[in-house]
């Protein structure tokens, strides 16, 4: 299972694909019903984020396309491809060894491994098809910008016949780098194992890497926002690993300084860039007219409900298909309710985060990104390494919770 996030997409139209990965996990639903029957824990903050997919992709379009004479297909097959993560949860549980082994297993093992191939990919363009240094700034192509291998579709007309799937996979691979990091961080500053301080720092080094070969802004600003976050809390606060703290400081300055004489051009470059003097540049003012084209155009009786996920019923109603922010398109496709159901959901995480690391962990991790990833860039809740980290992280949360209601019965 721990290949889900190292297959590529095979590509239907557009930049829409199916994960290979995703396919292997609907086979092995099939396994799950023919093994014998467990007791699987259940809890309110998968309730309802159950209830909150449901309708924020589903029940919405089904609505807006009925009224619209339209049968809303991608969104159906978006939903059923969301829905197989939750079966995550199952694998989470039913893995019965210990936590270090199930965090090396499902997380730390794909990640290394995903890491070095989508890096790869990248310095095999730098060096046959060098790029302008516009083109690393503003270029989506092939190779340009370091994405998860998960974000590429098969191609035969691409380099190295693969074509990334959108403009914002970086961003992907900005919070699949963060969750890990952080997953990483609480695990390593909340164990007795020694050695987990090697594979800290080997994650942080790997994740830096990641996030400013990405080019995105918004992971690497949320990147910054993490390492504050920690420093604030567990350097200062806590007065834990303060030494370590300054050797990941010295490591950081030298990975900078060695991308930024190594590349042409790099993701600081492309944060300098983005006012080009009293303006915005292209990628964030379309941002904006994003913004304004929701608000002009949804009606008052569609802010309560939602347009639907569906973008040909969505650019039909608001003349849009989606914003380039988690918030605001759960607004456009869900309304209020579906922000309400979001909020219910964090707010469980966050009253429940104290239990345990994995899910201290996810609620960091969703409180981080809401900052700035999902409020102005083009992060996406609903991409696969989010769902992966999310249902994982629950999944063990509950096996944990259980083995805890088994000792004391």
């Amino acid at each position: 299972m721990n290949l889900i996030l190292l297959l590529p997409k095979i590509p239907i139209s557009g930049n829409q694909g199916i994960l290979i990965g995703e396919i292997l996990l609907a086979l092995y639903i099939l396994t799950l019903l023919i093994k014998k029957n467990e007791v699987i824990f259940i809890s309110s903050e998968i309730v309802i984020l159950f209830v909150f997919v449901t309708y924020n992709i589903l029940i919405s379009s089904m609505v807006s396309g009925l009224a619209e004479s339209v049968f809303p297909v991608s969104a159906m097959l978006y939903y059923l491809r969301t829905i197989l993560y939750f079966v995550l949860i199952v694998c989470a549980q039913r893995f019965t060894k210990d936590d270090i082994n199930f965090f090396k297993y499902y997380f730390l093992t794909p990640f290394f491994i995903g890491s070095f191939a989508s890096l790869s990919i990248m310095i095999t363009r730098y060096i046959i098809d060098p790029p302008s240094i516009s083109e690393i700034l503003w270029g989506y192509s092939t190779g340009l910008r370091n994405i998860p291998i998960c974000g590429y579709a098969l191609s035969l007309n691409s380099f190295l016949f693969l074509k990334p799937i959108g403009g914002g996979s970086g961003n992907l691979l900005c919070s699949w780098s963060i969750a890990v990091f952080i997953l990483t961080h609480n695990l390593t500053f909340n164990s007795n194992i020694k050695n987990l301080r090697k594979i800290y720092l080997g994650v942080f080094v790997v994740s830096l890497i990641n996030i400013i070969t990405s080019f995105s802004r918004g992971g690497t600003l949320t990147f910054l926002i993490t390492l504050l976050y920690y420093v604030l809390k567990d350097f200062l606060i806590k007065k834990k690993g303060i030494k370590f703290s300054i050797k990941i400081s010295l490591i950081s300055i030298l990975i900078v300084v060695f991308i930024i004489i190594l590349m042409p051009a790099t993701v600081f470059d492309r944060l300098l860039n983005t006012f080009e003097g009293n303006s915005l540049d292209p990628s964030s003012y379309g941002r904006l007219v994003n913004y304004k084209t929701l608000f002009l155009n949804i009606k008052p009786s569609n802010l309560f409900f939602g347009v639907g996920f569906d973008e040909n019923i969505s650019y039909r109603l608001i003349k849009m298909g989606f914003s380039e922010s988690l918030y605001l398109d759960i607004l456009r496709s869900a309304g209020i309710t579906g922000l309400l159901f979001f909020m219910v959901f964090l707010i469980l995480i966050l009253k429940n985060s104290s239990h345990d690391k994995f899910k201290k962990s996810l609620a960091e991790f969703l409180i981080l990104q809401s900052i700035i990833m999902w409020s102005v860039t083009g992060g996406d809740f609903f991409s696969a390494p989010v769902l992966y980290f999310v249902f994982l992280t629950l999944g063990r949360s509950l096996r944990i919770h259980k083995i805890k209601v088994g000792d004391k019965s």
